[in-house]
C-alpha cells in the first residue's frame, strides 16, 4: 500500500473510531457511577483519531515526497498498513460489542432505568480493559509511523541538524515503547494458555503488528542516524563533497542518500494546488470520463491506470448520487491513489495537468464526505433537506422575515448547521408575527403601528445554546452564512434585551432556555457569576440555596423577574463576550473613574463593547452588596407637586455625603397608585387624571404626592444616626411624614412590598402598574440629567404636560445616584388600540424633541427608536456614530453582530432602511 491508500485509509478509520468514540461516550454518559476503564476507553479512542487524522493530513500535503520512500528496506508502508488493518479489526470488534450493548435495554427512560455500574453493560471489566490496552497499542504503533514520516520529511525538508536530531530522539523513544509494548503482549498471550480463542488472535495481529513496526522504525533510525552522522561530515567551507550533492542559502548540504534527492519543479506541480470543485450532478459521470486525457502517448501501464480511473470515478459519483455517502468517500480514495500512479507515469505535460485537476477535484469532494461522516459518527442530528417551496407565512420552513441577502436555500443550509449545533428541538423558525410575541415574550415591538412594519421587525428563527461554546458556534456560522444575529434572554428588559432585531430577519440568540444559570459568588470581591439568561430571582434563590443570603444582598432591582443582564452592565467587574470570529473575550473592569453620565447616554464609548454591537455577553460579573448588619426599610411622603425641587436637593446633598447610602427612589402618587388598584378604582372616566382626582387618590391610600423610599443600613447605632440626620433634613419641607415598614398596615401599604425589594426578597409587585387599564402594554421614557430640583422640576411640568395632552395619565420616578439624576416615566396604553399606538408613539418622538432642545438625554427607550436616541446624544455632524461604525468595522467586518444595537452600524448595513420602519410608522 503506498501513501495515496494509506491517507485514504488512515482518513476513513479515523472517522470509524470517532462514531465508536461517540459510541462509548453515549454509555458513558448514560451510566452513574461510571468506571474509569470505560471513561479510560473513550480517552483512548479519541487520542487514537487524533494521530488518525494527523497521518492523513501528512500525507496529503506531502504525497510524493513520501512515493519516493518506502525504506531501507521496503518495509516501512507495509508495517503502517499491516497496523492500520490490525487497528480496524479492533475498532469493528469493540462496534459490535457496543451495539449490542444499545440493544440489550439498558437505555431506557427515568433515573432508575440507568444502569449504576459499568459492569452491567454486558462487557465485563476485562473486556473493556482488554480493548483500552489494545487501542492504546494501536495507536502506540501509529505514533511510531508518524513519527518516521515526520523524520523523513525532516531530512527531506532541509531540517537543521538540531531540529533533526530531535526528531531522531523522538524516534528513540517510540521505538523503545513499541517493543516494550510488543513483549508485554506476547507475554499476556503466553501466559493466557494454549487454547487461542478469536480475542487471542485479535492479541497475536496486534503483537505481530507491534514487531513489525518495531523492525521498521528501527531501520529508519539507523538509515536516518547515518545520513545525518554523514551531513555533518559532507560539509567543508560551504562547498559540496560529493557527486550528487546540492547546497541552501544556510549553507547546509544534503547529499544523495537512500531518501532520495529533492523534487523538481514538475514533481511538485502534482499536489501544490488542491482546490475546491463543484458538486457533481447525477449525469457528471458521464462529463468527467470524456474530459479525461486519452492514453495513446503514454505507457502501457499508465493506460491501465487512468483506465482503472475513470470506472472508479463513475462508481465513485453513481454511489454518491445515490447517497451512499461512505462507500462514496471510500471509492473517491480509491481513484485518487490510482490518477497518482496514472500521473507518476504520464510523460505528457498537459495530460498530467488534465489528472491533477480532475484529481484535486474528488479530492475535495471526499473531504466534504469526510466532515458529513464525522458529524453522524458524532451522534449529532443531521436534518434533511427541505423541498423548495414558495414562501408562506404558513409553511412551517419559511421564515416570515428572511435575513437580507439570503435565499431560501442558503437559509435552509443555516437552520441545518445550527441544528448540528444546538439540536434541532433549539431551532425555531418563526413563521407567524402572533406566534412569536405570544411564545418569544415581547418578540414583537407592538409600538410599531403599521402591521406591514410590526411584522417585518421580526427574527427569522431563534437558537437556543445550551452553553458558552454553542453560542460561539452559532456566531461563527453566522459570521460564515454573512447573516445578522441579534441576541435577547426571552424576557424583556424595557425591550432592550427584547428579540427586537434592527435589522428583519436576524436569527436571535436566546439564552433564556438553557444559559440561565449563576455560576458562582466571589466572597472576597463581592460580586455573583451569571449568564445572560439569568433573573434576579435566580440570583437570589442562589444566595439561598448556598447560605450566603445572610453575607449579601442584591443591588436594588427593578423587579425581581428581570435579567441580571441588561440596564446593569455597568455594574460588571468583568464580563466574556463572544466577537464575530466566535472567539470570547474578556473587558477589563474600568479603572478611570467614571464619567458623570450613564455609559448609554455620555460622549464616551465606555462599554460599547457589550452593548454596541462589539460582541454578544455569555457571562458577566455582577457586583452583589454585603449586609452589614441590619437594613431598616423607610418612606417618606410630601403632600404637594411643588414640593419636588427641594426634595432633590436634599436628597442630592444626603446622597453625595453618602449618609444616604444607596440609590433612593422617589415616586409620583399615580405610579404607587397603580400598583395597588386599577383606574377604574379611582376614576370613572377614561381621560388622564387631574388634579382633584389626584388628590383624591392620595386620600384614599394615606399617601403623598411624592412618596420617597429608602433604606438604612448596619448595625443599629449607626442605623439610628443615618436615620436621625435623614430625618431632620427633610423635616424642613412642611407635611412630611416618615414611615417604618413596621407601622404600617400589610394589606393596603406599598411600603410593607416595596420593604421585600430593599432587603434584598423576591417580589413582582412593581410590574402591577401595567394592569392601570384593561390589555395594558408599556413603554419607559428614560432620560438622565445632572441632580438639580430646578431641572427635576422642569422635566416633570414639561413631560407631564405632554403625556396629559396625549391622552395618559403621568407615572413617573426620580432615582438620585452621588453624581447624576434617573428620570424614568411609565406610559401605560392600550396593546390592541390602533389609536392608542399611534398617540403614544407620536408621543414618544416629541419627548425626544424635548429632551434635545433642553439638554436632557435619554438613555433607554425600545428597539425602534435606538438610532434617534443616539442621534440625539451625538457630537457635530455625527462624529462618534462615525468612530463607533469605523470601530465596528474593524471587530465585526461582516457586520452581523447585532447591527444597531445602541445605534451603532456597520458600513455594510444601510441604516436608513431599517430607521424609516419606525419614521413611517407614525401616522398624523
Amino acid at each position: 500500500m503506498d501513501p495515496i491508500s494509506i491517507a485514504a485509509s488512515s482518513a476513513s478509520l479515523a472517522v470509524f473510531c470517532v462514531k465508536v468514540a461517540a459510541a462509548v461516550y453515549t454509555i458513558t454518559d448514560s451510566v452513574r457511577n461510571v468506571d474509569t476503564n470505560v471513561s479510560g476507553l473513550h480517552q483512548e479512542l479519541v487520542g487514537f483519531s487524533g494521530t488518525l487524522n494527523a497521518i492523513e493530513k501528512t500525507w496529503k500535503q506531502n504525497t510524493t515526497v513520501l512515493m519516493a520512500y518506502s525504506g531501507p528496506d521496503a518495509a516501512l508502508w507495509t508495517s503502517v498498513t499491516e497496523n492500520l488493518d490490525n487497528s480496524k479489526s479492533t475498532l469493528e470488534m469493540l462496534e459490535k460489542a457496543l451495539t449490542n450493548v444499545k440493544k440489550g435495554g439498558f437505555f431506557g427512560q427515568g433515573i432508575l432505568s440507568k444502569p449504576t455500574k459499568a459492569a452491567k453493560l454486558s462487557l465485563s471489566m476485562a473486556d473493556i480493559t482488554a480493548y483500552q490496552h489494545r487501542i492504546n497499542s494501536h495507536h502506540i504503533a501509529m505514533q511510531g509511523g508518524l513519527q518516521m514520516i515526520s523524520l523523513c520529511l525532516h531530512i527531506q525538508g532541509n531540517a537543521s541538524l538540531q531540529s533533526l536530531d530531535t526528531s531522531l530522539a523522538s524516534l528513540g523513544d517510540l521505538i523503545k515503547l513499541i517493543s516494550q509494548r510488543a513483549d508485554t503482549a506476547l507475554q499476556g498471550i503466553k501466559n493466557s494458555g494454549s487454547d487461542p480463542s478469536q480475542v487471542d488472535n485479535e492479541s497475536r495481529k496486534v503483537v505481530s503488528g507491534l514487531q513489525s513496526m518495531a523492525r521498521a522504525a528501527n531501520s529508519v533510525f539507523t538509515s536516518a542516524s547515518t545520513v545525518i552522522d554523514g551531513r555533518r561530515s559532507t560539509i567543508y567551507e560551504g562547498n559540496v563533497v560529493g557527486e550528487g550533492d546540492f547546497y541552501n542559502d544556510s549553507g547546509r548540504v544534503w547529499g544523495g542518500s537512500v531518501l532520495g534527492t529533492p523534487l523538481t519543479e514538475e514533481q511538485y506541480s502534482g499536489i501544490e494546488n488542491w482546490i475546491p470543485p463543484p458538486t457533481k450532478a447525477k449525469d457528471e459521470s458521464k462529463r468527467d470520463s470524456s474530459n479525461l486525457p486519452a492514453t495513446n502517448n503514454s505507457r502501457s501501464g499508465n493506460a491501465d491506470f487512468l483506465g482503472k480511473a475513470i470506472n472508479a470515478v463513475k462508481e465513485a459519483i453513481a454511489l454518491d448520487n445515490a447517497k451512499d455517502y461512505e462507500k462514496a468517500y471510500k471509492q473517491y480514495y480509491i481513484c485518487l491513489e490510482l490518477f497518482m500512479l496514472a500521473i507518476k507515469f504520464e510523460k505528457n505535460p498537459e495530460s498530467k495537468r488534465i489528472m491533477q485537476n480532475k484529481a484535486a477535484e474528488y479530492m475535495n469532494r471526499a473531504e466534504k464526505l469526510k466532515s458529513y461522516l464525522q458529524t453522524q459518527a458524532s451522534a449529532i442530528p443531521i436534518r434533511k433537506a427541505a423541498p423548495i417551496v414558495s414562501r408562506s407565512p404558513s409553511n412551517p420552513g419559511i421564515p416570515l422575515v428572511l435575513p437580507p441577502g439570503t435565499s431560501t436555500k442558503k437559509f435552509d443550509d443555516y437552520i441545518v448547521q445550527a441544528e448540528n449545533i444546538c439540536g434541532v428541538d433549539n431551532v425555531k423558525i418563526i413563521t407567524k408575527a402572533e406566534e412569536t410575541y405570544k411564545k418569544l415574550l415581547k418578540a414583537l415591538d407592538m409600538l410599531n403601528l403599521n402591521n406591514s412594519d410590526r411584522d417585518q421587525l421580526l427574527i427569522a428563527a431563534v437558537v437556543r445554546p445550551r452553553k458558552e461554546s454553542e453560542a460561539q458556534e452559532i456566531v461563527r456560522l453566522c459570521n460564515t452564512f454573512e447573516i445578522p444575529v441579534w441576541s435577547f434572554s426571552g424576557v424583556s428588559e424595557v425591550d432592550y434585551r427584547a428579540a427586537i432585531p434592527r435589522v428583519p430577519g436576524s436569527i436571535g440568540l436566546d439564552f433564556g432556555c438553557y444559559m440561565n444559570k449563576v455560576l458562582g459568588v466571589n466572597e472576597l470581591r463581592s460580586y455573583v457569576v451569571v449568564e445572560p439568561g439569568a433573573t434576579y430571582s435566580n440570583i437570589y434563590w442562589y444566595l439561598q440555596d448556598n447560605n450566603l443570603d445572610q453575607k449579601f444582598e442584591i443591588d436594588l432591582p427593578l423587579y425581581m423577574g428581570g435579567l441580571a443582564l441588561g440596564n446593569i452592565v455597568e455594574d460588571t467587574r468583568l464580563s466574556f463576550t463572544v466577537a464575530s470570529d466566535g472567539n470570547s473575550q474578556a473587558e477589563q473592569p474600568e479603572t478611570k473613574e467614571k464619567q458623570t453620565l450613564n455609559f448609554t447616554s455620555n460622549e464616551l464609548n465606555n462599554n460599547l463593547l457589550p452593548e454596541g454591537g462589539l460582541g454578544i455577553t455569555v457571562k458577566l460579573a455582577i457586583c452583589i452588596t454585603p449586609k452589614l448588619g441590619g437594613c431598616q426599610p423607610y418612606q417618606i411622603t410630601f403632600p404637594k407637586d411643588n414640593d419636588l425641587s427641594q426634595i432633590i436637593d436634599i436628597t442630592r446633598e444626603l446622597r453625595q455625603a453618602m449618609i444616604i447610602q444607596s440609590n433612593p427612589s422617589l415616586r409620583h402618587v399615580l405610579l404607587d397608585a397603580a400598583i395597588l388598584g386599577p383606574k377604574s378604582s379611582y376614576a370613572t372616566s377614561n381621560t388622564s387624571l387631574g388634579d382633584a382626582d389626584l388628590d383624591g387618590v392620595t386620600k384614599d391610600f394615606n399617601s403623598g404626592r411624592w412618596n420617597f423610599y429608602g433604606a438604612v443600613r448596619g448595625p443599629e447605632h449607626i442605623r439610628n444616626a443615618l436615620w436621625q440626620i435623614i430625618k431632620e433634613a427633610f423635616s424642613q419641607i412642611e407635611g412630611a411624614s416618615f414611615y417604618f415598614s413596621e407601622n404600617t398596615q400589610q394589606e393596603n401599604s406599598l411600603l410593607f412590598a416595596r420593604s421585600k425589594q430593599l432587603r434584598g426578597n423576591p417580589t413582582t409587585h412593581e410590574i402591577a402598574w401595567t394592569k392601570w387599564i384593561p390589555n395594558g402594554s408599556h413603554i419607559c421614557f428614560q432620560l438622565t440629567s445632572n441632580i438639580s430640583g430646578d431641572m427635576a422640576n422642569t422635566q416633570y411640568s414639561v413631560t407631564k404636560k405632554r403625556i396629559q395632552e396625549a391622552g395618559f395619565d403621568f407615572m413617573g420616578t426620580f432615582t438620585i445616584d452621588t453624581r447624576q439624576m434617573h428620570h424614568i416615566i411609565y406610559i401605560v396604553y392600550e396593546t390592541y388600540d390602533a389609536d392608542s399606538r399611534r398617540q403614544v408613539h407620536k408621543l414618544i418622538l416629541q419627548l425626544m424633541n424635548d429632551c434635545a432642545e433642553n439638554g436632557w438625554m435619554e438613555y433607554w427607550t425600545y428597539g425602534a427608536l435606538m438610532d434617534q436616541v443616539c442621534a440625539a446624544r451625538d457630537l457635530t455632524d455625527n462624529t462618534i456614530a462615525k468612530i463607533n461604525t469605523e470601530i465596528k468595522d474593524v471587530i465585526d467586518p461582516t457586520g452581523i453582530l447585532e447591527p444597531g444595537r445602541n445605534g451603532v452600524w456597520p458600513t455594510r448595513s444601510d441604516k436608513s432602511v431599517w430607521k424609516q420602519m419606525a419614521d413611517r410608522s407614525l401616522v398624523e
